[in-house]
């Protein structure tokens, strides 16, 4: 019975040390990393509690077993109930905030999740609690981004706008956010400022989407010559990009017609 009280501990422990060292992981917590490392340890408690009723000689063991199985009922129903809360994301991040109404991400992940489904208006509350609930978070500039997202998705472009901004003075190589912002400028007719930012999006990493929004941008005020160009370095990047190579066909036939008138 002692080895298998000692495999027991032995098996939670190595088990545990996967979810526990220095394997980066996606999340730092979350209760279903000791499902199988609790196996063990059950084993070796249940052993031991036999064990020790040999040791004493306690003849009836009746108690012992009965108690063991009101304890697994208690961990059956406990189970259950996290069952339920594991149902849907948003079940699961409620839950979260219930137990911990101060930490920003619970609020955070649960916003995203209503952005996902169209639900702007909770995503804009549940953003704005989580920025007040920890206003110095390491990572809160992702939170100025996704209610600029949201601002955007209800058509109000200068909200939006002053949240890619908050973002940007945050993180100033947010490329992400450089990129949004220089698409809302062109689309509100400031050509300048959404150039710019669509330049720093580039220079901060040149690849095939920073050269396509730069020639949406130049398609936009008529220069398609300049457009064409964006286009054509896009699509040596990315070959196979249909939305791109639809941009550059677009582009010529517009540049002919010009040409032809």
């Amino acid at each position: 019975m002692l080895r298998v009280i000692a495999f027991g501990i032995l098996w939670f422990f190595i088990t545990l040390s996967v979810e526990s060292s220095i394997i980066p992981l996606p999340m730092l917590i979350n209760e279903y990393r000791v499902y199988l490392p609790s196996s063990g340890l059950f084993l070796s408690i249940t052993t031991g509690a036999f064990l020790l009723s040999k040791r004493f000689k306690i003849k009836n063991a009746l108690p012992l077993v009965l108690s063991f199985f009101f304890i697994s009922l208690l961990f059956s129903y406990a189970t259950y109930g996290r069952n339920v809360v594991w149902r849907s994301t948003i079940n699961l991040w409620e839950d979260v905030i219930r137990k911990s109404p101060k930490k920003a991400e619970g609020y955070y992940i649960l916003a995203k999740t209503y952005l996902h489904k169209g639900q702007t208006d909770k995503a804009i509350e549940l953003l704005k609690t989580a920025l007040t609930s920890e206003p110095y978070n390491a990572v809160i500039h992702l939170y100025y981004f996704d209610l600029a997202l949201a601002y955007k998705h209800k058509g109000l472009f200068n909200e939006a706008i002053k949240q890619y901004l908050f973002a940007i003075n945050l993180k100033p190589d947010y490329v992400e956010a450089h990129n949004n912002l220089g698409l809302l400028y062109i689309s509100e007719g400031r050509f300048v400022e959404g150039v710019r930012h669509l330049q720093t999006a580039l220079e901060l990493n040149p690849n095939c989407e920073a050269y396509n929004n730069l020639g949406l941008a130049y398609a936009s005020i008529g220069r398609f010559d300049k457009a064409i160009e964006y286009y054509r370095t896009a699509l040596r990047l990315k070959p196979d990009s249909k939305i791109v190579r639809d941009n550059l066909n677009s582009a010529y036939r517009f540049y002919r017609g010009h040409q032809g008138s």
